[in-house]
């Protein structure tokens, strides 16, 4: 069955020096201080990572322009910046300012809005717990509109992604926002009233959840990998009852804790589990593939998502988690199988790579000193591969 797949890469525009930043890490902080002094966990581990091109500075127009231009070369169609709003403060804007303001940059791009609060999570599990700015939401609705107009002008874009020719917004963690279903509501209604503009949301689904009642708000799910295959069941829509003794389930069902529960937890994490947790990259694709094939069945548009490689050493040190088995042949290989269940199944043709340029967790797709370009030579031959024998 022909299927044109388009492929879209997580973008995150933290390579660049913010207030913010200089505020809670010190001044020119940017996530390049972690990834420029990870060191080694054990014999043969790949770090620090080293990008072939230098430690980037996203604010510099040319930067972004001459990445844009490589990413298209390798049959990247796009990317969906991460979006930071904080009642009115935008944190990490200005590499989506120099897109937006400048209609000569020829490449689509979208939003996912990372709704989380900002915390000192790097430091300990507990660090989770210091929260530098949080994430409250706006409780009045004229508040709220000042977010919907800044998104209503992203969307009309021309360059904007669309899906049914809606433009795409995605949300990280919808399952924290108060009342939910009156938010989308009122976004969608808002950016009708302004410019007849209707719009496709889709919730990012990173773990199982006790209750999907969410998805009744949402005109698809994204499915977030690596973290989705890693802590959640192969089936995680099943009606199936849950088995805590599963170490899938136990693990998701501990993330979806409560907050004060989780006070509780993080200290005497911190105490007993703080070491590094390895992880292999053929089981974690496998499983991947199977929640992908699984939930191409269920009742709601189903966006599915690739990974690159995982290791966050640079954030997290000796207790980061690590995928082991990477190389780029494995990495095309694995795409192409999820190609093939894409074109076979009932998913839509849209693919989100994570990521780009996610260097601090070792998920990217830009060249480094150790291995070239290859990644990108893989989604290259894949999507040529696509345009000839679909059958791949």
């Amino acid at each position: 069955m022909k299927k044109d797949i388009k492929f879209y890469c997580f973008f995150l525009p933290q390579f660049h020096e913010c207030p913010f930043n200089n505020q809670w890490w010190g001044r020119g902080f940017t996530e390049w201080e972690n990834v420029r002094n990870a060191k080694p966990l054990f014999k043969g581990h790949l770090q620090p990572r080293i990008p072939s091109h230098g430690y980037f500075d996203l604010t510099e127009e040319g930067v972004i322009e001459s990445q844009f231009d490589e990413a298209k070369h390798h049959g990247i169609d796009g990317f969906v910046f991460y979006h930071y709003w904080y009642e009115g403060k935008r944190l990490l804007g200005k590499p989506l300012d120099i897109v937006f303001k400048n209609s000569d940059i020829n490449i689509n791009y979208s939003l996912c809005w990372a709704n989380h609060s900002w915390t000192r999570s790097w430091k300990n599990r507990s660090g989770a717990l210091d929260v530098l700015i949080e994430q409250t939401y706006e409780d009045a609705y004229e508040d709220r509109c000042i977010h919907f107009r800044f998104l209503h002008d992203v969307f009309v874009d021309s360059r904007y992604i669309c899906i049914d020719k809606l433009p795409l917004f995605q949300i990280y963690n919808p399952q924290d926002i108060p009342n939910l279903p009156r938010f989308i509501d009122e976004l969608r209604k808002f950016c009708l009233k302004v410019s007849n503009t209707r719009i496709h949301i889709s919730a990012l689904v990173t773990g199982w959840l006790p209750s999907w009642d969410l998805i009744n708000s949402f005109d698809s799910i994204t499915l977030h990998q690596p973290a989705l295959a890693l802590f959640s069941p192969a089936d995680i829509f099943s009606e199936v009852k849950i088995n805590m003794l599963d170490h899938s389930f136990f693990t998701a069902a501990v993330r979806a804790l409560p907050l004060p529960v989780k006070k509780i937890l993080y200290p005497i994490q911190d105490a007993i589990f703080n070491k590094a947790s390895f992880y292999d990259y053929k089981s974690t694709w496998e499983k991947s593939l199977l929640q992908t094939a699984n939930a191409s069945h269920a009742s709601f548009r189903v966006l599915p998502s690739a990974f690159v490689d995982f290791d966050n050493t640079p954030r997290y040190k000796a207790r980061a988690k690590i995928i082991r088995g990477f190389t780029p042949e494995l990495f095309g290989y694995y795409l192409r199988k999820l190609c093939d269940i894409m074109t076979s199944e009932l998913c839509e043709n849209i693919l989100f790579i994570n990521a780009w340029n996610e260097w601090g967790e070792g998920m990217y797709l830009q060249s480094d000193v150790d291995y070239g370009n290859s990644r990108l030579v893989q989604i290259q031959k894949i999507k040529e591969t696509l345009r000839g024998d679909h059958r791949m």
